[in-house]
């Protein structure tokens, strides 16, 4: 009985050995993929955590050192701290308020989805996004509340899929306490150091971390391969016999791997499709003549157009009108060429409002090579301008910042000769007033006839004593000199007025002879001991349609390298002084400035290098060079001038600035309402305007 139970297992596990060891196999792969699968699932929210509160303490260390290393220093300059900031000349943000503008402005480059700062006292112009809106704050600001020092997390589901909410308390500073207990619109008016005023919320969608966990997955796959191929083959060799069961087992395995195979490439388009919805930037696919057929909901989120107002529409949806036929003809050309094109546009929104994006127009070809669509991507670029024009301001206050001691020397040489001269008035002042009451005494003498020679003697004594001639002589001079102390003070200060004053967004009439002498003023310091100054100034020169300010930069870095240059020669070594010219007249259509020195010149094998991006010949430490590089662009693309450069080794240097009176046509911003702009396409297949 026994023998012959044996003999049928035998025999079945021989007859189905390979269905024994395909079961065999797979269970154990499948045991592998689950247990990979959950592994992964705890490693993304291990990465995703970690990564939330690394992104939570960086906005914390950002708004510590922002506090300390901004507000201070500028509240003691007077400059206003507020959450309205854009709509107070001269304001900045308070902490919380650029805390939340750095968070949205960073999340696009970061692997947060989301930043937001909340809590149960909102101020009334924070009560609709600032409070406790949903389930999740509110615990977390209970939670929070009990234990400021520990985190708050949840990991939660959404229509996009799993989601890390991270959140951290937001403490009361000792330089925060005074302010919210005193504003008026305070909701809470007893805050004191260490209570938790808010709540710092940091959003992680995991499907981001999911992608780098499905590539390393895929490293694996080669792996699994070779264990599948040698598992096949060792099937095969133990049911050789049964060759039946061979071919079906192998036919299964490869229409397994086919399987995979689709599955895995399946996969990989939904990632990309997910990963596009996703993005922050604008995403637009349209044909050949600008149609829309596909845009992701960055399109949606920042132009305000539904999704169905903007398939099968064209993109002169989004005309506004503010750039110039030649630029998008420029564009056509380019794209239809099959490069790719980059540039700043100015678009219209639903609403009529303007944005300004950052836009890369790239063709795609079909399997022929011929240009079947155009890919549109946009990075909306208003807050990024803001920030520029910021930017450039605080390099020009830098700029100044590295001038201050020398404009604090020419301001107190003027200023201690003008006390001297005081003082010396204010003594003649009381010898003359003395030598006034001596002659009252002696006209009282002479009227009741009791004047002796020995009072008129004491009289002529008095008066030798003041020395009247000296000081009627010297005191006009001290007069004069101190009159001309004041004026020079007045000059300087009105030239770091006009040079430190913030650009426009538009061109205004400027004279250039005006500009020249204040920046002349301002960068006193740093030619005075090396060089003279000549000016030959065309007194009919016209005013100039123009960004004053970058043209005081432009003004201030030809000036100072000039001055470099003098200082580097031997004749510097000999205490001898060089020259620095500098004139304006009008040629034409065009008002030229020269700006010469008497230096060592550019040597010829680099002239040609000079306005490149951080190409200098000074010392480490002494030279980025950036300045000749914003010099050409001020000129040639900000003001569409030329700038050319004179030079010959050992006899100096001459930079030559060409720049047009009247504007140009392509700053009038006007274009047909019937071009399309949109995203930077739509002018049908390139065709003129």
């Amino acid at each position: 009985m026994m023998k012959d139970l044996r003999v049928r297992i035998t025999s079945f596990v021989e007859r189905h050995v390979a269905i024994l060891l395909i079961v065999m196999m797979f269970l154990g792969l499948g045991a592998t993929l689950l247990n990979q699968q959950h592994t992964q699932k705890q490693l993304i929210r291990q990465i995703a955590v970690h990564h939330a509160k690394a992104y939570s303490t960086i906005l914390e260390q950002f708004r510590t050192l922002y506090t300390s290393e901004v507000v201070e220093r500028v509240r003691s300059m007077g400059v206003e701290v507020r959450h309205d900031y854009t709509n107070k000349e001269g304001a900045i943000p308070l902490p919380a308020t650029f805390t939340m503008l750095l968070g949205s402005s960073l999340i696009p480059n970061q692997v947060a989805g989301a930043s937001r700062l909340y809590s149960a006292y909102p101020f009334p112009w924070r009560e609709k996004e600032g409070g406790l809106s949903d389930d999740f704050s509110r615990a977390a600001w209970a939670s929070l509340t009990q234990d400021p020092e520990s985190s708050f997390f949840r990991f939660e589901e959404d229509e996009h899929g799993s989601m890390l909410r991270y959140a951290t308390a937001d403490r009361m500073r000792g330089s925060c306490v005074n302010c919210h207990n005193s504003h008026a619109d305070t909701p809470k008016n007893d805050w004191k150091v260490g209570d938790v005023r808010g709540v710092l919320e940091v959003t992680v969608p995991l499907e981001r971390h999911s992608q780098a966990a499905m590539a390393l997955q895929q490293q694996h796959v080669p792996l699994l391969l070779v264990l599948t191929i040698l598992g096949g083959c060792g099937i095969f060799l133990l049911i050789a016999v049964l060759r039946k069961h061979s071919v079906e087992r192998e036919g299964l395995v490869q229409r397994d791997s086919y399987a995979k195979q689709l599955e895995s490439e399946a996969k990989r388009r939904k990632l990309v499709e997910v990963a596009v919805e996703h993005l922050d930037e604008m995403v637009m696919i349209t044909d050949i003549d600008g149609k829309i057929s596909y845009a992701n909901p960055a399109v949606v989120r920042i132009t305000g157009y539904p999704l169905e107002e903007l398939i099968g529409n064209t993109t002169r949806i989004l005309n506004s009108g503010r750039q110039a036929q030649d630029f998008y003809r420029d564009m056509w050309q380019t794209i239809l060429a099959g490069k790719v094109w980059t540039d700043y546009v100015v678009n219209r929104k639903k609403d009529a409002t303007l944005f300004e994006e950052i836009l890369t127009i790239s063709p795609v070809r079909d399997s022929l090579g011929s240009i079947v669509n155009f890919v549109a991507v946009g990075l909306d670029a208003t807050k990024e301008r803001a920030l520029q024009i910021q930017l450039k301001q605080a390099q020009k206050l830098e700029a100044i910042g590295q001038l201050a001691a020398g404009i604090a020397h020419e301001i107190n040489t003027p200023t201690q000769y003008v006390g001297d001269n005081t003082r010396f008035l204010n003594e003649s002042f009381l010898k003359l007033l003395q030598l006034h009451e001596e002659y009252g005494m002696l006209l009282e003498a002479v009227k009741s006839g009791t004047a002796d020679a020995a009072l008129v003697e004491k009289i002529e004594t008095k008066r030798d004593e003041a020395d009247l001639d000296f000081l009627f002589q010297e005191i006009p001079k001290a007069i004069c000199e101190s009159l001309e102390g004041i004026d020079r003070v007045t000059q300087i200060v009105r030239a770091m007025k006009d040079f430190s004053h913030p650009g426009s967004d538009g061109k205004k009439n400027t004279d250039i002879n005006n500009a020249l002498e204040s920046t002349i003023s301002v960068s006193r310091n740093e030619w005075k001991y090396v060089a003279e100054v000549i000016t030959d100034f065309d007194a009919l020169l016209p005013e100039l349609p123009c960004y004053p300010a970058e043209l005081n930069q432009v003004f201030l870095n030809l000036i100072v390298n000039a001055a470099h240059a003098i200082g580097g020669t031997d004749k510097q070594d000999q205490c001898e002084k060089g020259v620095i010219e500098i004139g304006t007249q009008c040629q034409g259509n065009y008002v030229e400035v020269r700006i010469a020195d008497s230096g060592s010149g550019i040597p010829e094998e680099i002239r040609d290098r000079i306005f490149d991006p951080f190409f200098t010949t000074k010392e480490v430490g002494k030279g980025t060079g950036q300045g000749l590089a914003i010099v050409h662009s001020v000129v040639v693309e900000q003001h569409g001038g030329t700038i050319r450069v004179d030079s010959e080794p050992g006899r100096g240097t001459t930079f030559i600035i060409r720049l047009p009176i009247e504007v140009a046509a392509s700053e009038v911003k006007t274009i047909s309402p019937s071009s399309d702009l949109g995203l930077g396409l739509g002018l049908n297949n390139g065709d003129p305007v």
